[in-house]
């Protein structure tokens, strides 16, 4: 099954059904929530997976929350527990068996964790650990009937949404990243809705690490320009060692998709994914997502390793060349 199928489940059927659906996540939450009567949004999330696994990267260390604002475009990131919250365990994972599945259960409250504005409006959540992915939650924020004139508040906003204009992309072109026009190396578009990535499996610290990306993407009111769109897109990168969540949030350019009954938007974009970041002194990997809207594209898993790890004495790269994959 699914994990958008297990999701349907009951919790005690769910917890059966995990058992031989290893390893997957899954993600329940309420449908609809009202901001005038409640004060928190409990998700529950379970994770099915080795005993091993599970004691390579603990659920609360490692998982992190994504919520997309869907009206506004706006993702927010939260790791489920501070580092600090669990100490490492004293098993070395190596020693323990892939073939005894673990489930676990956490409760993160979406509001307290990921600071989300608690008004009316449309949520989408999904939890990303490493590679894996859980199932999506949609989520209704609204007023209760109590609420004076509170079914036309969403019909301003969006008269409000649609006067506003787009801010320049972001960040700006470089030489000869970031780009925001197609390349001979960006991927091809998705076939609906959505965005696809590229990158290089590995690269040697301190070099530029290109992150490619294509995208079919649906504007909001206020990402629309006369010839197509501004849009907010995030670059999730998850390092898989540390357990550290970073979010590049970039403004890629989209032309107007002729014939597009929904008005899609397509564009490509590429970015040095760490050239924010000083370079590590040991190797690491890094799983990066890209989310926007109700799209979410990954998972790309990057190695990053010492130039002193090659035989750089004996054998060099060509001019322009780049790293070895």
């Amino acid at each position: 099954m699914t994990a958008e199928a297990l999701a349907g489940l009951a919790p005690s059927a769910l917890v059966r059904a995990l058992q031989s659906a290893s390893p997957a996540m899954v993600l329940q939450g309420p449908a609809r929530v009202l901001v005038d009567r409640a004060e928190r949004l409990t998700l529950t999330l379970y994770r099915a997976d080795s005993a091993r696994a599970v004691a390579a990267a603990p659920l609360g260390q490692h998982a992190v929350l994504v919520g997309v604002d869907l009206d506004n475009n706006e993702v927010f990131v939260g790791r489920l527990e501070p580092p600090s919250a669990q100490p490492p365990s004293p098993v070395d994972p190596a020693a323990l068996s892939d073939d005894d599945v673990v489930v676990q259960r956490a409760r993160p409250e979406a509001r307290a964790l990921l600071k989300i504005p608690w008004r009316p409006g449309r949520w989408r959540f999904v939890a990303l650990l490493r590679d894996q992915r859980s199932s999506v939650v949609e989520v209704e924020l609204a007023y209760s009937g109590a609420r004076f004139q509170a079914a036309e508040l969403a019909a301003h906003l969006e008269a409000l949404r649609a006067r506003m204009h787009p801010r320049a992309v972001s960040p700006p072109p470089g030489d000869p990243l970031p780009d925001h026009c197609p390349r001979p190396d960006t991927p091809t578009l998705p076939e609906g809705v959505g965005i696809t990535l590229a990158m290089a499996p590995a690269a040697v610290l301190g070099e530029p690490a290109a992150l490619r990306g294509a995208f079919r993407l649906i504007p909001r009111p206020h990402e629309r320009t006369a010839s197509g769109a501004i849009l907010a897109l995030s670059i999730l990168a998850l390092d898989a060692t540390r357990a550290a969540p970073r979010v590049l949030r970039l403004r890629v350019s989209g032309q107007m998709e002729e014939g597009a009954p929904d008005g899609a938007c397509v564009g490509a974009f590429a970015l040095d994914a760490f050239a924010d970041r000083r370079p590590p002194q040991e190797a690491d990997v890094n799983v990066l997502w890209a989310a926007s809207g109700a799209a979410l594209a990954g998972p790309i898993v990057h190695h990053r390793v010492p130039r002193a790890w090659l035989p750089a004495q004996d054998a060099g790269f060509s001019d322009g060349e780049e790293e070895p994959p």
